[in-house]
């Protein structure tokens, strides 16, 4: 039972209206705001002026004796803010080529809310090749009697760029049928390893290419090898390209991203609902 707190309208005069035991006195406006004896406030303003944010109200129980209904309206709920927000960057991605002119970094690019002020900033730049002493060297070693010579390790070779066949590795000291492991340095640098010790010349056997990293017996298994079954390695070092191809990619890099970034801006504009966009490799 709810009893106005105002009384009836008789002019100036006061009228108490006393509040009987076990009842309580609400405003009129709450009192329309009831949801199965719940008492809800007004939402508040978003807590984000600009972007995704939170609204929250105040949510109590009406009833002297607690009886509401088990649905308990929320008191809180998502909310996009109106106002033009700023772009946010994050940090620059390292360069996918790191020893090559031609290389491309990316980094993060978002607009929390519905509208962001200025253009979409670039989300991809060329890049220098960096100081790294992985682009000059290029070595290949090779494991026998465990991964990487980590458990029960026998023997390693290191490798040059150049061919060896299976009497080129057995003159070193190498059994072609314990290597498990292979280790290649040099972001440049890769190995090809064949089955057979005659680089799969007289017999069609498997083989697998190996490139910058650390590869055990199971990277091996899952490259198309075996460990244990490796006869012949050809170990190579990739030419720098030329300075006139060198641009000719970088612009083509940077005309396709720039393209897509403008693709996928127009996107965002025209399905705007306060969401967050995010571009980025």
């Amino acid at each position: 039972k709810m009893i106005c707190e105002q009384a009836p309208d008789c002019g100036r005069r006061t009228i108490p209206v006393p509040v009987p035991d076990g009842e309580m006195v609400i405003s009129r406006g709450m009192a329309h705001q009831l949801q199965g004896g719940w008492a809800v406030g007004n939402w508040s303003e978003c807590s984000s002026p600009c972007g995704n944010g939170t609204q929250t109200r105040s949510v109590t129980c009406a009833d002297p004796e607690g009886s509401c209904s088990d649905s308990r309206p929320a008191n809180a709920r998502a909310c996009a803010g109106d106002g033009v927000c700023e772009w946010s960057t994050g940090p620059w991605g390292k360069c996918d080529k790191p020893c090559d002119p031609s290389g491309v970094r990316y980094r993060q690019v978002s607009c929390q809310g519905k509208e962001c002020s200025g253009p979409r900033p670039k989300n991809s730049q060329s890049c220098a090749p960096e100081n790294d002493p992985l682009c000059e060297i290029c070595k290949v070693t090779i494991y026998g009697g465990g991964n990487l010579g980590k458990v029960n390790g026998k023997w390693h070779l290191t490798l040059k760029p150049g061919k060896y066949s299976s009497s080129d590795l057995e003159h070193q000291g190498v059994k072609c049928d314990d290597i498990s492991s292979i280790r290649v340095e040099g972001h440049r640098c890769s190995t090809t390893v064949y089955e057979y010790g005659d680089f799969n010349k007289a017999h069609d056997g498997w083989r697998a290419e190996f490139k910058q990293g650390q590869h055990t017996a199971s990277d091996i298994e899952l490259a198309g090898g075996k460990d244990n079954d490796m006869s012949s390695f050809k170990v190579a070092q990739a030419q720098r390209p030329k300075a006139a191809q060198v641009m000719r990619e970088a612009q083509g890099v940077l005309a396709g991203a720039e393209h897509a970034l403008a693709a996928n801006s127009t996107a965002d504009a025209a399905s705007a609902s306060g969401g967050i966009s995010t571009w980025f490799r």
